[in-house]
């Protein structure tokens, strides 16, 4: 039996919520790791002189004297996030508090002091909706939610070319989890509706990410910046279709994967203007490529608990 057209409609809240990050952000990422990236608004690019340059520019780690740890916890509230629609629902989300928590280190090479390395465990972002009691056109109140965290492990390293010219690169490993319900508790047989839950998906993905921090004057700095894409399949998730309106229960596909999900490609390249001992002003302008990190998503669930032989629940979405 195929998983008909509500696993498309689940599909589609799907990749909308994708872009919308858990707090601030762009798409699936965030803006700023650390706290003086936040304090920027993520304008780090040229600036990265902590540890968690190791992500944000890795050039930026031969700034770093010796060795330096650091771990920030960055709590957030979103606002105004609501669901509305034709059906009378004005409903504000109700997984509005967050606060990951992330941490880098780096270390200067005694034997080879113009290479400094550099580690790091950080939030990449990720989507948080839940409205738990929307009214369905289905004479029904239920739930409508997606829940998608995405974090990074990364290691890296920046070389001191010279006084002036500092390179760097890292590799990422992406991990992600996700669940996801939509209307579950509803099946109108009629009207062709059978509420969907996705849970327990997970995912990694992996990228290389280049930089470049270059002194033009002792209070001018330009900074570089490139990220590949990473693509981020979620699999091993079980997915629940509600066949109650048939008389045939709850069916349980045990074998489901989501494809389709990336982690974007990035390009960026910053100024920073050190006007006075207390003063720094920054500039940065990032290029990411949601295009081709979302063009399409697929659901396929297979090996179902149910009594008949149900075939794979597969679909689309563009």
């Amino acid at each position: 039996m195929q998983c008909l057209a509500n696993c498309r409609a689940l599909l589609a809240v799907l990749a909308f919520l994708g872009s919308g990050a858990a707090h601030a952000g762009h798409g699936i990422g965030v803006v700023g790791y650390g706290a003086e990236s936040l304090g920027m608004a993520g304008t780090d690019i040229a600036v990265a002189r902590d540890s968690a340059a190791v992500t944000l520019n890795p050039a930026g780690l031969t700034q770093i004297e010796s060795g330096r740890f650091d771990v920030y916890i960055s709590p957030f509230h979103t606002t105004r996030m609501k669901h509305s629609d034709a059906a009378g629902n004005r409903q504000l989300n109700d997984n509005s508090l967050g606060a990951p928590l992330a941490g880098s280190f780096a270390l200067r090479l005694a034997a080879h002091p113009e290479f400094v390395l550099g580690a790091g465990f950080f939030a990449q972002g990720g989507t948080g909706m839940v409205y738990p009691d929307l009214k369905t056109p289905y004479g029904t109140r239920d739930e409508l939610s997606a829940i998608i965290a995405i974090s990074k492990i990364v290691v890296g390293a920046g070389w001191a070319v010279n006084e002036q010219l500092s390179l760097g690169a890292n590799a990422g490993l992406f991990v992600g989890v996700a669940r996801q319900k939509f209307f579950p508790d509803t099946s109108d047989a009629g009207a062709g509706f059978f509420g969907v839950r996705m849970d327990d998906g997970f995912g990694t993905g992996a990228n290389i990410s280049l930089g470049l921090r270059y002194k033009m004057t002792p209070e001018l700095t330009f900074g570089l910046s490139y990220g590949s894409k990473a693509d981020l399949p979620f699999k091993n998730a079980t997915v629940t279709v509600n066949y109650e309106s048939l008389g045939l229960g709850r069916v349980e596909y045990r074998d489901a994967s989501l494809a389709g999900f990336a982690v974007s490609p990035s390009l960026g390249i910053g100024l920073a203007w050190q006007a006075r001992p207390d003063l720094l002003i920054a500039f940065e302008y990032e290029w990411l490529d949601h295009s081709s990190a979302l063009e399409a998503t697929r659901l396929r669930a297979k090996n179902p608990d149910g009594p008949l032989n149900y075939n794979a629940c597969s679909t689309n979405f563009f």
